[in-house]
């Protein structure tokens, strides 16, 4: 319910989605949601009830993320990228599901953000690479 799932929220409403479900601590977290996506249906669910979607955004820090397990066909983006790999995402993929870090999320708003500030385009070459020096970066660091 915090910026990082507001953003994903508006990324899939730009793809077209017309029904998103978030799975947080209570209901309450998300009523600005349905506020600012009217055209979307934006349901609730507790961890405890969560059913599988196809797509599982991960948005909170490990230490209060309860256990999840991949579903057939599930793929998980953990935006959390220190410690890399991110315990829950590490879990996920031990459990033979498919996924990915928050690393190239970070690396695609900092670019969007020169963008912004320097009308400059870093082109995918450019930020394929930047990604790898950061996974270095983050893995020398560990």
């Amino acid at each position: 319910s915090g910026a990082t799932a507001f953003s994903a929220i508006c990324a899939l409403a730009h793809r077209g989605s017309r029904h998103i479900t978030v799975i947080a601590r209570n209901e309450t977290a998300i009523a600005s949601m349905r506020h600012r996506f009217p055209n979307i249906e934006v349901t609730w669910q507790s961890f405890e009830l969560a059913s599988p979607h196809g797509l599982v955004i991960n948005t909170l820090p490990a230490q209060v993320m309860p256990r999840i397990e991949p579903q057939q066909g599930q793929f998980l983006i953990d935006v959390n990228y220190d410690p890399a790999p991110p315990p829950v995402l590490a879990n996920w993929l031990r459990l033979g599901g498919n996924g990915c870090d928050g690393l190239e999320l970070l690396l695609h708003q900092g670019v969007a953000q020169a963008l912004l500030f320097t009308g400059k385009i870093v082109d995918a070459e450019q930020l394929a690479m930047l990604t790898a020096l950061a996974r270095s970066a983050i893995s020398r660091a560990a």
